[in-house]
């Protein structure tokens, strides 16, 4: 029997910036590493790792999120984060739409995970 995963405050300080922007602290205040993670935030996620490691994170950002019919939806910190990600092959739309404030399940973050493997890190 694995014992639980133990976040330390240092853990806590550290896994903050997958959801911050790098030039503000405000998602420090409310980063719960015990919360569902929707698909922008999964999004924003695999950006801010690939920003990190030194990948291109430019390719997409000229996509038209406006050809999803959920685009309104999307939260203003997300937008550069899902221009890549579905420019990237990062993720795909389900059928229509992103559905970008939809939690996402474990099949699609594994999906996610496998496309940044296959597409951006290469």
């Amino acid at each position: 029997v694995q014992a639980p995963l133990h976040l330390t405050g240092d853990t806590t300080i550290y896994a903050h910036w997958t959801q911050a922007d790098l030039q503000s602290e405000d998602t420090i205040l409310t980063y719960d590493p015990d919360a569902p993670i929707t698909k922008q935030e999964a999004a924003k996620t695999l950006y801010q790792m690939a920003r990190q490691l030194g990948l291109d994170t430019e390719e997409g950002q000229d996509v038209d999120l406006g050809q999803f019919e959920d685009a309104d939806e999307i939260s203003e910190y997300a937008v550069a984060a899902l221009n890549w990600a579905v420019g990237a092959g990062v993720l795909k739309g389900t059928g229509t739409g992103l559905a970008p404030k939809a939690n996402a399940t474990r099949s699609e973050v594994a999906q996610m995970l496998m496309n940044f493997d296959q597409n951006v890190v290469k």
